[in-house]
């Protein structure tokens, strides 16, 4: 090494510790988080967090655990959990390419159910996200083994019953959303006083 690089190296060392800064080798830095920008870096310990921070949310909106449980298939960088749907959608698939999807509700899933056992309904997904978000380095949704074009979204991402023997139970309390607030009964009018009785003397004889 020549005494210019070494005094370089000297200076860069100095600055780095008068200013209290960790530098670390341009290649680490590489290598951790490509240039896709800092919000799709794979980084799973803030992912477990912000997953929890999530599914947290979701089921205080009234969604059963079988749902929120979607959440752990989203990729581990932070702009593919924090830009996921905050709703649940639920589409019906009838064959031949032909679907339609709704905000998830335990009725529309009874629906779905009560169609497929009719022969109406090929199949339904329940769905959070409908194409996988890439973090740095991960293939796109397209690419992906589990993408069905046809049906326009990644498979592995969703819920899929396509047979009757597997559809699950939605009627439990814990499977519906939090009912509307019941309207306040109205007050009942107070019962009109009723005249007291007459008393009556105890043998006495009445007043002249």
């Amino acid at each position: 090494m020549s005494r210019k690089r070494t005094a370089s190296a000297t200076l860069l060392m100095i600055g780095a510790l008068g200013l209290g800064v960790a530098v670390a080798p341009a290649s680490s830095l590489a290598k951790s988080c490509p240039p896709c920008g800092p919000r799709y870096c794979v980084d799973k310990d803030a992912a477990k967090k912000l997953k929890a921070k999530k599914k947290a949310g979701l089921a205080k909106q009234g969604y059963p655990k079988r749902l929120t449980e979607l959440v752990d298939r989203l990729s581990d960088c932070v702009a593919c959990i924090e830009d996921a749907p905050d709703a649940f959608h639920i589409q019906f698939n009838f064959g031949g390419g032909a679907y339609e999807a709704k905000e998830w509700t335990p009725e529309l899933e009874k629906q779905a159910q009560d169609m497929m056992r009719k022969g109406k309904v090929k199949s339904y997904y329940i769905i959070l996200a409908r194409k996988a978000c890439s973090c740095c380095d991960e293939k796109k949704y397209w690419e992906r083994d589990d993408w069905d074009p046809e049906l326009g979204l990644n498979k592995k991402l969703a819920l899929c019953y396509r047979h009757v023997s597997q559809l699950p139970n939605v009627g439990g309390v814990s499977d519906k959303k939090p009912a509307k607030d019941k309207k306040p009964a109205k007050d009942k009018k107070p019962a009109k006083d009723k005249k007291p009785a007459k008393d009556k003397r105890n043998g006495d004889a009445p007043e002249r």
